[in-house]
């Protein structure tokens, strides 16, 4: 249907043009815009733990040092993004966050794209599925595209945060785009082009994240099953399934001759061996029965008891070897189900639904009322069986996540897909009441949600750990030297090592930093000596406590990091 109001053109499945014209629609980007910038600005030295290693497996890639580049933990397509904007521009260590921020910034934007193409695919189909009931009403487009709109960026800053350096916003950009493809298949749009275009998709989907392996079978599946048994054509269901595997088989190969076993990643294997059985495997010893034992002699080497040291000098990659190849690691690990461990993780999963629900309250709480509202709870739940299409993935995704590990940031794209489906199976009682009704509610959502939003952008993020890296060069450190850490709590930023482009072959675990300060001088001076003994040439630190006067710590300034530099000569010698 089209219509244009006030001039402006506008085409959107049979609704009212007044709700909503294009002009609307601008004014909702140029805020998605404006805030993903100032998000952007604020976080722009910011770094995590996981985007080190992502960073470290972009350079190798680029250089074409495949043995460290070729790894069966991380994904590589978030990498090859981020090399490809970082190492053709020989961008300086010290703006390297703020591009890969500038990148982060980018894939909202398709992502972005990719919810407003699912969005109106979703009001399509909902405008051809009447349900045969008469004289009611859905939203209208007014409310789907404020409340779509207003939820992705409350998903994607508070959720999912675009400031975050990690490959999950990639995915909830594919799967969005997949969905969309998808719904309009249900519509009757499945020609073979589409088919094609959907397995490039999920094929550059799992290059992105392996979870995406098992999503990308299940969206075959699902092309098969929308389509009417009188019109289906078993070639493309298949052809979608075949350009899904030219695009994904190749890399099997690769890690699974990197891991020494048949896999799609070993992601998903380590992290329930972490939260199962308590292994860490940046400190895995073999301990814990039955566990198995390392296979690799050179794997992390445990050199002192109270306060534990240990040492991973082996040249895996990376700027924290065993965070950045765990499988080399933790090779010999054996798997078992352990009940209680099984339990401690849906408990772990349960809590952190509970997370998810509080994060998204207004939107929870506001959907719960609209569906009290419903006229009859069996047609409801019939017009949500017919939107499967919307909703499916979420929910497999969620059963396949919980009884593994389950992060809130993992679910970005499917809470927008659950969020769709529900609002595809509402109906209210036609009239100007439910329309009030849903501007109403959608105004509150987006006043309690803006507040929200933009209360983060008061905390900026200063060069921390740029500014440690600095001060390690400035007292000699070079590129490739060996360094060795003490954690603070359960912090593990280690972003001061990747910049100065040092080696981390030695760490005290945190937890353990509190022993080493309580100890005598005597134990203190003998973890120095067993730290130099690994070639780590400086101890660094977070947020120790007051140092005494004379004391051969020093505080880096304008950080709470402190430096020790490990004297070959002996403890009792004062450095400068």
């Amino acid at each position: 249907m089209s219509a244009t109001t006030s001039g402006v053109g506008l085409e959107l499945g049979g609704s009212d043009p007044n709700f909503l014209t294009s002009r609307w629609k601008w004014s909702l980007r140029l805020i998605a815009l404006v805030l993903v910038f100032l998000y952007s600005l604020v976080n722009r030295f910011a770094m995590n733990v996981d985007g080190i290693s992502y960073l470290d497996m972009a350079y190798a890639y680029m250089k074409g040092d495949w043995k460290i580049a070729i790894n069966s933990y991380w994904g590589a397509g978030y990498s090859w993004l981020l090399g490809g904007f970082l190492v053709p521009f020989g961008v300086p260590f010290y703006w390297e966050s703020t591009v890969v921020h500038l990148v982060n910034s980018l894939v909202f934007i398709v992502a972005l794209v990719a919810f407003e193409y699912l969005l109106k695919g979703v009001i399509q189909l909902r405008a051809q599925s009447h349900f045969g009931e008469i004289d009611t009403t859905p939203f209208d487009e007014w409310t789907w595209w404020v409340a779509g709109y207003v939820l992705f960026l409350l998903v994607n800053t508070l959720i999912l945060p675009v400031t975050i350096v990690t490959p999950d916003m990639c995915v909830e950009a594919v799967v969005l785009l997949a969905s969309g493809i998808v719904v309009r298949m249900a519509m009757g749009r499945d020609s073979t082009l589409v088919h094609v275009l959907l397995g490039v998709v999920l094929g550059i989907g799992y290059l992105i994240k392996s979870p995406m392996f098992p999503m990308g079978l299940l969206y075959v599946v699902m092309t098969w099953l929308i389509v009417p048994p009188a019109r289906r054509r078993l070639y493309r269901p298949m052809l979608t399934l075949l350009i899904f595997l030219l695009i994904s088989t190749p890399y099997i190969v690769l890690i699974s001759r990197a891991a020494g076993r048949p896999t799609i990643g070993e992601n998903a294997r380590l992290t329930y061996a972490d939260h199962a059985y308590g292994i860490y495997f940046l400190y895995w010893q073999g301990l814990e029965s039955g566990s198995g034992t390392p296979r690799h002699k050179d794997a992390t080497r445990k050199l002192m008891n109270a306060p534990d040291v240990y040492e991973f000098a082996t040249a895996t990659g990376g700027t924290l070897p065993p965070y950045y190849t765990p499988p080399y690691w933790a090779d010999g690990l054996r798997l078992h189900l352990d009940w209680r461990g099984q339990l401690g993780i849906l408990r772990d999963s349960a809590k952190e639904v509970v997370d998810l629900v509080y994060a998204l309250r207004e939107y929870f709480l506001i959907g719960l009322t609209f569906i009290f509202l419903q006229e009859s709870a069996a047609r409801f739940f019939r017009r949500m069986w017919e939107g499967w299409t919307i909703w499916l993935p979420a929910f497999v995704a969620f059963a396949m996540y919980t009884p593994i590990h389950i992060e809130p940031r993992f679910l970005g794209g499917y809470i927008l897909l659950f969020w769709a489906g529900v609002c595809f199976a509402l109906q209210f009682p036609q009239g100007q009441f439910a329309h009030r009704l849903f501007r109403a509610a959608t105004l509150a959502l987006a006043l309690l949600v803006g507040y929200r939003i933009l209360r983060p952008l008061r905390e900026y993020v200063p060069p921390v750990q740029e500014t440690v890296a600095q001060a390690l060069a400035k007292h000699g450190l070079r590129s490739g030297d060996r360094v060795a850490q003490m954690l603070f709590e359960n912090r593990d930023v280690h972003y001061w090592a990747h910049l100065g482009q040092f080696v981390i072959v030695a760490g005290i675990p945190f937890q353990q930093e509190r022993v080493f300060w309580n100890s005598p001088p005597e134990i203190q001076c003998r973890v120095e000596q067993v730290l130099r003994q690994t070639g780590a040439k400086v101890l660094v630190t977070q947020n120790p406590p007051p140092l005494l006067v004379g004391a051969r710590w020093e505080r880096i300034a304008g950080t709470d990091y402190a430096v020790l530099f490990l004297n070959p000569e002996g403890c009792n010698i004062i450095s400068k």
